[in-house]
């Protein structure tokens, strides 16, 4: 019985070596009952190429342009009263405020129309850039009542 038992154990050492020969050699690529050949790779996709957008044209988005209109004489606010906005105008409300949403960027000359009366400062320059909301606050004297008209 204690020969069975070490022949036993000699046929499964013999057993076990060779399965681990079998399983390394097909590590090495040596040919064997357990080795497996693999698909093949797929290639490697190419290199995405950065695209420049710096100079890409985009078209300027406006801005807004936005303020109160104030009397010089009783400093309150001034409405009804039309503010040119270089080639566009806009029209204080009951609080004096004046409100252009949708100005290309660029300079804008600011005046008060015509029979209206004038801005204490002159005419005022305010840049207006893409996107962006420009306040200017204007302070104007209402023209005087002529003599003689009732």
């Amino acid at each position: 019985m204690k020969k069975t038992r070490a022949l036993a154990c000699r046929l499964l050492l013999a057993l076990g070596a060779l399965l681990v020969v079998l399983m390394l050699g097909s590590s090495f690529g040596l040919p064997g009952a357990l080795a497996q050949d693999l698909p093949p790779r797929p290639p490697a996709p190419p290199a995405p190429v950065p695209v420049d957008r710096s100079k890409d044209e985009k078209p300027d988005l406006p801005g807004r342009l936005t303020g109160t209109l104030i009397d010089a004489r009783s400093e309150a606010p001034a409405p009804g009263v039309t503010i040119i906005i270089g080639s566009s105008s806009a029209v204080t409300d009951e609080h004096g405020n004046y409100d252009n949403p949708a100005l290309p960027p660029g300079r804008y000359t600011l005046t008060i129309a015509a029979g209206q009366g004038r801005l204490v400062d002159g005419p005022v320059v305010v840049v207006v850039r893409s996107e962006e909301t420009t306040v200017q606050h204007l302070r104007y004297e209402r023209p005087l009542p002529r003599a003689g008209r009732r």
